[in-house]
């Protein structure tokens, strides 16, 4: 009998324990123990407490945290890496396919996605056969490699 005793002090040095009354459906009343839930911490100190912080063991992830390029949700959004990313870098839309990007039409990215490449040497992303260094043919009046001259040959 005296381990159970020492057993409930010790549980109530634990935790925080109202004891109330209730009533059952046919009037008797009962005695009843309510545990409050435990207060919300911030564990990494960062400012935002674990029911909001997505990473509460890491400080430099929390809601509104700027987003890297790492594998990891630092802003707490449910996206990882981004578009709009700290250290993304720019990309280039090709639209025509020929692996040459359009430097007026580009996003900042983690990786890439098609249609968007590393290089901005397209001055023409209409066409695939027009892009810086390529083959110019000679007389047909198309400026094939962007240097703005059209050889005749």
């Amino acid at each position: 009998m005296n381990f159970l005793f020492v057993l409930f002090l010790v549980l109530v040095g634990c935790f925080d324990i109202r004891i109330g009354d209730f009533k059952t459906e046919t009037g008797i009343e009962i005695g009843a123990v309510d545990l409050e839930e435990p207060e919300d911490i911030d564990a990494d100190g960062d400012g935002f407490f674990s029911t909001d912080d997505c990473d509460d063991i890491d400080s430099n992830i929390f809601p509104g945290a700027d987003e890297y390029c790492n594998g990891l949700d630092d802003d707490c959004d449910g996206e990882i890496d981004e578009i709009g990313a700290v250290d993304a870098q720019t990309w280039y839309a090709d639209f025509d396919g020929d692996g040459h990007g359009n430097s007026a039409m580009t996003i900042m990215a983690c990786e890439t996605t098609l249609p968007y490449v590393q290089n901005s040497n397209d001055c023409n992303d209409n066409d695939p056969s027009i892009y810086t260094d390529a083959k110019e043919i000679c007389g047909n009046g198309i400026d094939e490699n962007c240097d703005q001259v059209d050889p005749g040959c």
